[in-house]
């Protein structure tokens, strides 16, 4: 989760994640709100990718 997203700040995502047994938070170095998850944002929407892909191969190895 980017650090200055307006919609969703940081606090709201720990607390999320507290909630959710077994989730990770994963916080992107970035600024851009949102736009992370965009092409605006290459770098962190790669980073996303990857990481929900693994999480979507890990989840289907597990069944």
């Amino acid at each position: 989760m980017p650090s200055l997203d307006l919609y969703n700040p940081t606090e709201a995502g720990m607390w999320a994640a507290q909630q959710i047994q077994g989730a990770e938070l994963l916080r992107l170095p970035f600024e851009s709100g949102h736009l992370a998850a965009s092409e605006a944002e290459p770098q962190a929407a790669a980073q996303l990718n990857d990481k929900i892909g693994r999480f979507l191969r890990d989840d289907e190895l597990a069944r």
